[in-house]
């Protein structure tokens, strides 16, 4: 790659916030169910067309995938991956837990990432061998909390993946008693951020979209955490993803699972 990644970001930083500024402050005009449990918004629309013009204008050789638009197959060329809206039910509800994410591609492998939470004013950015930030400063994670006091983090349940959702939902009963609570959100954006903030220590999440799990995925990998999914190792696009702090953490929730 010959640009500067930082310097990538940071540009791609401030488009955020100016779509954020033009978008997020007047809700929503109309919406559309996308399915059954999910819609789609003006705003999402709105945000991604302004995104995407606003860094062809600087970039105009790189690919886009992007939720709200069809897409061609991530190929070895640059690409930015977009999430616009994550948790759009959510603002769409005017719950907080939302924000934008990105991950940026070469050669088909997660080269940097941004999270931005809007009403938290939290932007963190991911590089690849670099670690990562929270609105500039770099984080590390709490590694000292024990599982008993840990809170493990579920997204949304789905019943059309290779896990019934009889058995998501008897996986999170048995989990109970080996967690401090237990907590879902509705965006993955917010949940990942909750991971690299120490706030939660687990996750258990279904979501398989690449443009929900690339931002997040690098970014809990710089720091440190352990993930795999029930059956194999993660790859992108699979149907279930364990996050965890720890080995211990993650083999229990695998050894639940497969006590079911």
């Amino acid at each position: 790659m010959n640009m500067d990644i930082n310097i990538m970001l940071n540009n791609i930083e401030g488009i955020i916030y100016s779509a954020c500024d033009l978008f997020l402050t007047n809700g929503i005009n109309s919406f559309k169910h996308k399915s059954t449990n999910d819609i789609l918004t003006d705003t999402d629309i709105n945000m991604q067309s302004y995104l995407i013009m606003e860094i062809k204008k600087l970039y105009p050789t790189i690919s886009f995938i992007s939720e709200e638009k069809d897409n061609q197959e991530l190929s070895d060329e640059l690409t930015i991956c977009i999430d616009p809206l994550d948790g759009t039910c959510n603002f769409s509800l005017g719950l907080t837990m939302f924000g934008v994410q990105m991950a940026i591609f070469e050669n088909k492998n997660i080269i940097a990432s941004i999270i931005y939470l809007p009403y938290y004013k939290k932007l963190f950015k991911t590089i690849k061998g670099n670690g990562v930030t929270l609105n500039g400063k770099r984080i590390f994670l709490n590694k000292d909390i024990k599982q008993t006091e840990s809170i493990l983090l579920l997204s949304d349940f789905y019943p059309k993946i290779d896990i019934s959702f009889e058995k998501q939902l008897k996986l999170v009963h048995n989990l109970q008693s080996h967690f401090l609570k237990i907590r879902l959100f509705g965006a993955a954006c917010f949940d990942f951020a909750t991971l690299a903030t120490s706030k939660a220590q687990a996750y258990i999440c279904y979501y398989n979209e690449i443009w929900d799990i690339a931002p997040g995925l690098l970014m809990i990998e710089e720091l440190g955490m352990k993930y795999s999914g029930f059956y194999k190792p993660y790859k992108l696009n699979d149907s279930a993803l364990i996050v965890a702090l720890n080995d211990e953490i993650l083999n229990d929730i695998k050894n639940t699972f497969f006590k079911i």
